[in-house]
């Protein structure tokens, strides 16, 4: 695991998860905890292989000895850890979690996933550059154009996660800040 990295994103996924905290019923410390810890270990799955990393990382979790968590947590890390990234399958969370769970689950895996798309690049960044508005499940991620022009390959996923938070039940729009 890349500490530098996971910092980083750790960072931009509590940035995030303050827009929409309290929308999401995501406002609890447990919460803050759950999204802080996946995002630490994110990468745990690259130690295994980097063609499905999220993959590796969720089955390293759920079945790891993890002394101070329950099997119910380490199943909340592992369903979220397990699909940061790529397509979600049928039914992504509801076969990992217990039915109570599986919605703080799927909403704490969509702000991993922007925050882990926001620092695609991997570089050293201030803070979360840009602003996430939420109504229900709909999201608007608004950042600076500047940003976005010098990210390409960012903006790209960006426009990509629009399609697969489709498969979930969530609209995601790109906007850009020209001012």
């Amino acid at each position: 695991i890349d500490p530098g990295q996971a910092a980083r994103v750790e960072r931009t996924a509590l940035a995030l998860l303050l827009f929409v905290a309290d929308s999401w019923d995501l406002a609890q410390p447990r919460h803050v905890r759950f999204l802080g810890w996946a995002a630490r270990l994110h990468e745990v799955g690259l130690a295994l292989s980097y063609r499905h990393h999220h993959q590796h990382g969720a089955y390293v979790l759920s079945h790891s000895d993890m002394p101070g968590f329950s099997r119910d947590d380490q199943a909340m890390l592992a369903a979220i850890v397990g699909h940061q990234r790529r397509k979600f399958g049928p039914a992504p969370f509801e076969d990992i979690v217990s039915p109570e769970r599986s919605e703080m689950a799927r909403r704490l895996t969509v702000l991993l996933r922007l925050a882990l798309l926001v620092n695609r690049g991997r570089s050293a960044q201030a803070a979360m550059p840009g602003t996430l508005a939420v109504h229900g499940d709909s999201l608007r991620l608004t950042l600076p154009a500047a940003w976005l022009e010098a990210r390409p390959l960012t903006r790209r996923d960006l426009e990509d996660e629009q399609r697969m938070l489709q498969d979930i039940g969530v609209v995601f729009e790109l906007c850009v800040d020209d001012g």
